[in-house]
């Protein structure tokens, strides 16, 4: 299910957002963008004058190197989608491993420490891409990238193999929390960039790429990590490194046979950071947005990281086979949400803000019902809707950042300085989402209900902030934005 990112084109050489209805809103910065070519791609041969007498020639020439270019992008879409695979994979499983620390291996302990380690490691995850952003960059986009990555890699499956007979809660915490973490924030940023070298450095088009295999990779996850722990000589820290080496080994080996692209003519690359922030707050509804975007990011990760802990306890009390299976339905329907919200025909009609109003407001909706109504097929179906919201949210969050900007162009400079800032944002506000949460269910009468709760209200509300900031964009909601 990965998806062509090559837009159509026309004689223009702009870009174009696939996700608006060109010709309805003038001043809108998320419509009237003319095209470009896909011979001007990042990836398009270097077009050379040629006598007449060599037509022939040039042209068997040319469609050789199409195919040439075409598999070099191929390469860097299957490393990217490679890398989602543990990125995404190994932080939205983690609830499996959150009940089997509570319930077993460390069973004295509360369950706001246990929460901790995923609180950790996904705000390293989603703080380290500005860092290692401006490093790429000032390492001169091509110079030691590959280093990098294979460090990051060696040391995201060498962070999994000590849990497989170290069980110190000190030892879990520093290994699965900010070392797998940076590990894994490194990777998808540099498996980002690459791609992105070869899309124009369109970012907002190349972050809806291979959500379909992220989601599938925390389905495997989760299916290894119940199965791994389920027995007295658990198996799973081992056979998830192994699962990670596969995977990132084949990605390091996609990216080192992709071949370097000079930039366009007339092209200037780099992390441009915007000029004043004060500004961008002063862009109409950009305000709301933010909040918005806060709100919705410190509930997200909140049921699937919990999912398994609460269904096992009081008042559902279910096996812990069960609550994986629920966990699994999540992150399956998930799956499936990202591939279609993430389809340019969907974004053509619907686009991609009004499809996060809608899958936050639902997604809200969907995360009450298993803390009131612990019945085993409402638990499944919550879990299902759910997944769908987060999904989508998932693979659309940096592409709704575009449309909430001052420019008319789809990609600008500043949009990776931008996008890494509101990924930041969105890592602070969803670890203080996840250890909120744990506190309110151990100190609250009624914990559970109440922090769910406040996870679903937040998820609403931050749809709700969304929404007005779209409409203060543009007031017609007829328009695909």
């Amino acid at each position: 299910m990965l998806e062509r990112l090559a837009d159509h084109s026309d004689s223009g050489h702009r870009f174009t957002d696939t996700s608006a209805r060109p010709g309805r809103v003038l001043n809108n910065p998320a419509v009237q963008r003319r095209l470009y070519g896909v011979e001007d791609s990042r990836t398009g041969p270097r077009q050379t004058a040629f006598s007449p007498q060599h037509a022939q020639a040039t042209s068997k020439e040319q469609a050789k190197s199409l195919a040439k270019y075409s598999r070099y992008r191929n390469r860097a879409v299957w490393a990217q989608a490679l890398v989602l695979f543990n990125v995404v994979g190994i932080p939205l499983s983690h609830g499996v491993y959150l009940e089997y620390y509570f319930a077993v291996q460390h069973s004295g302990s509360r369950l706001s420490a246990l929460s901790i380690i995923p609180a950790i490691q996904i705000f390293t995850i989603m703080s380290i891409p500005g860092l290692v952003g401006w490093v790429y960059h000032w390492r001169g986009r091509r110079s030691g990238w590959k280093i990098m990555f294979f460090i990051a890699g060696g040391i995201a499956v060498c962070a999994q193999l000590p849990l497989q007979w170290a069980k110190s809660y000190g030892l879990t915490l520093i290994l699965q929390g900010p070392v797998l973490g940076i590990a894994l924030g490194t990777l998808f940023t540099l498996s980002t960039l690459v791609l992105s070298s070869h899309h124009r450095y369109n970012l907002p088009l190349v972050s809806m790429q291979s959500g379909f295999m992220g989601f599938l990779g925390a389905v495997v996850y989760a299916f290894v990590a119940r199965q791994g722990l389920a027995i007295h000589n658990c198996y799973a820290p081992a056979a998830t490194a192994g699962i990670m080496a596969g995977t990132l080994v084949t990605a390091l080996w996609l990216l080192h046979r992709i071949k370097n692209n000079d930039a366009p003519p007339r092209t200037k690359i780099g992390m441009k950071l915007p000029q004043s922030l004060g500004k961008i707050m002063k862009e109409e509804g950009t305000m709301c947005f933010v909040l918005g975007y806060i709100l919705v990011f410190y509930s997200i990760f909140t049921p699937p990281i919990y999912l398994v802990v609460l269904l096992t306890q009081t008042p559902a009390l279910f096996a812990p086979d069960l609550g994986t299976l629920a966990l699994i339905t999540c992150l399956g329907t998930a799956a499936v949400s990202a591939s279609i919200s993430a389809n340019p025909i969907v974004r053509r009609r619907i686009g991609p803000v009004n499809t996060i109003i809608a899958a936050c407001i639902l997604a809200g909706a969907a995360s009450v019902l298993p803390a009131f109504i612990p019945y085993l097929w409402l638990t499944l179906v919550s879990a299902g809707v759910y997944g769908i919201g987060l999904g989508a949210v998932t693979a659309l969050h940096i592409k709704t950042t575009t449309v909430f900007h001052a420019e008319k162009a789809v990609s600008h400079p500043d949009m990776p300085a931008r996008a890494a800032m509101m990924m930041a944002l969105g890592g602070v506000s969803a670890s203080a989402g996840i250890l909120v949460s744990a506190v309110l269910m151990e100190n609250v009468r009624n914990g559970v209900r109440f922090a769910l709760g406040v996870a679903g209200g937040c998820l609403v509300g931050g749809g709700v902030l969304i929404a007005v900031a779209r409409w203060r964009r543009c007031a017609k909601f007829r328009i695909a934005i």
